[in-house]
Order: structure tokens, then C-alpha cells, then sequence
């Protein structure tokens, strides 16, 4: 999964969203790279979590794509046995797309995920991320810009306090894909599964803090630049 990356390769957050629109046209539906995104995340837990079927992994997923591929990661995971709490921090009616798909995947598989809009209930869970082997951080995605606050902020911050292994999917949430700032706190992760390419904010020193290692996902289509 790992591919050397430099200055050169590096790729920013509107080149990466005009490969998604190319390779859909090649003929890779949005739920195929949804897919491959998912299980490359999966496959890096694995390299994580220690051998058996008593590990935990707790997955934070958003409403849109990047939550759609915690969804689909948190499914290989189920199928190997590993226990895996889902947390949707917005509520089921904001799903997007194919992550409302992957989320209707699981509830037909009866993979609950729990939801975090009841204060008490997001607070316990928060209290007790320490007793995962691994957190997942699927909130946001490379187009996030706003700044982060509220529940958000309250489940960025615990993740950053659990003193837990935690993988990023595609990018720290919290930080800009073409920066590398954070708007004011990101995830800190140990890796971060970026997807296709490397994104021009991890460039940026100040985003090694964040990042950890980064490995690139192969989609099952190689990323070319518009034009190229």
C-alpha cells in the first residue's frame, strides 16, 4: 500500500476531485472506489491490532464519503470477527450518497452503528474510547473547510486524549487537504490512508504532527491529472 510520495506527486483537494470524475467515466462506479477506499483502510487495521478476535476498533464516521468508507472498512472488520462499534456523529437523514448505500449494507447485515446526537450517549462513549485497541477517524473528508466546533470538536479532541492507535482515512479531520492547516485542532493520527494520491497539504511541516505515516491507497485505477 505504500508508495513513495514528494512535492511532485502530491496532488490538490480539486485535482483529486477531478480523478474521482475519471475514473467514474473510465467505468469505476463511486461504490467500487468506495469499496477499494474501505478495505485498504481495513487491511491497515489489521497491520495494527493484535492477533485474535478480542481486539476492539471503534470508527468515527461523517455523513459523506469519508464516513461511507468507514462503513465499508468497519464491515471487513466485522467479517474477521473483530469487534467494531460504529459512531455516526450526524444524524442517518444527512447521509450522502454511496455512504447512505454502505450505511444500509450494514443495517442489513444488522452491523449497528451508534448514533451520538444524545449528549449522555456521546459522552460515555467519548469517556471510554481508552479501552479500544484502535479508533478510526472517518469524519471528514479533503473538502472540509469550515472551522471545527460543537459535538465535532468535543469527538476530535477525545480522540486526541484516548492515547489509542488511530488511523486517519484520506486526511486528518480538522486539517485542509491543500495546506495542511487545521481549523483550530485536527486528528492526530499514527497513520493516515490517503487515497490515490497524496494530498499537497501534507507538504506542509506543521502537518506531520497529524499525520503520522502516510500510506496511499490503491483504487484499482492509477491517478492521472486532468489532461494527462
Amino acid at each position: 500500500m505504500t508508495i513513495c510520495w514528494d512535492r511532485e506527486t502530491a496532488v490538490s483537494v480539486e485535482e483529486m476531485q477531478a480523478f474521482d470524475r475519471w475514473a467514474v467515466k473510465m467505468g469505476l462506479s463511486p461504490l467500487v472506489l468506495m469499496e477499494n477506499a474501505g478495505r485498504a483502510v481495513a487491511l491497515a487495521a489489521g497491520g495494527i491490532l493484535p492477533p485474535g478476535e478480542k481486539a476492539r476498533v471503534a470508527i468515527f464516521a461523517g455523513s459523506g464519503n469519508n464516513g461511507g468508507d468507514g462503513f465499508v472498512a468497519g464491515r471487513y472488520l466485522r467479517n474477521r470477527g473483530i469487534k467494531t462499534d460504529i459512531f455516526l456523529l450526524s444524524p442517518e437523514a444527512y447521509l450522502k450518497n454511496e455512504a447512505r448505500t454502505n450505511f444500509g449494507i450494514l443495517t442489513n447485515l444488522k452491523i449497528s452503528c451508534h448514533r451520538l446526537e444524545n449528549q449522555s450517549v456521546r459522552q460515555k462513549v467519548l469517556k471510554n474510547l481508552k479501552d479500544y485497541d484502535l479508533i478510526i477517524d472517518a469524519l471528514l473528508g479533503t473538502g472540509f473547510k469550515k472551522p471545527i466546533k460543537g459535538n465535532l470538536l468535543a469527538v476530535i479532541k477525545a480522540i486526541n486524549q484516548a492515547g489509542r492507535p488511530v488511523i486517519a482515512v484520506d486526511i486528518p479531520s480538522g486539517m485542509d487537504g491543500n495546506t495542511g492547516e487545521v481549523f483550530p485542532l485536527a486528528v492526530k493520527a499514527g497513520e493516515t490512508i490517503t487515497m490515490a494520491a497524496a494530498k499537497k497539504g501534507f507538504l506542509n511541516p506543521a502537518a506531520r504532527d497529524y499525520l503520522g505515516e502516510v500510506k496511499i491507497a490503491d483504487l484499482g485505477i492509477a491517478f492521472r491529472r486532468a489532461g494527462g
